[in-house]
């Protein structure tokens, strides 16, 4: 279809202070008006975006999709 919107963004990360290894990482895919977050984070991570995210650990197979203004 002419003129979809597909993009993606850089891959962002962050490291430990303590000994630089990798504590944080998202990238986002987006389609059109659909975006996706996806994000590694390491135990006890508490940055904004994690609340609430969904993970396997979870018990849950299914995902709640949200429209944000």
């Amino acid at each position: 279809r002419a003129g979809l919107l597909l993009g993606m963004s850089d891959l962002k990360a962050a490291t430990l202070a303590s000994d630089n290894s990798l504590a944080f990482a998202v990238w986002i895919y987006s389609l059109e008006k659909l975006a996706v977050h996806v994000m590694y984070a390491i135990a006890g991570e508490t940055r904004e975006g994690l609340v609430n995210s969904w993970h396997p650990r979870s018990g849950s197979n299914r995902f709640v999709l949200a429209d944000f203004p």
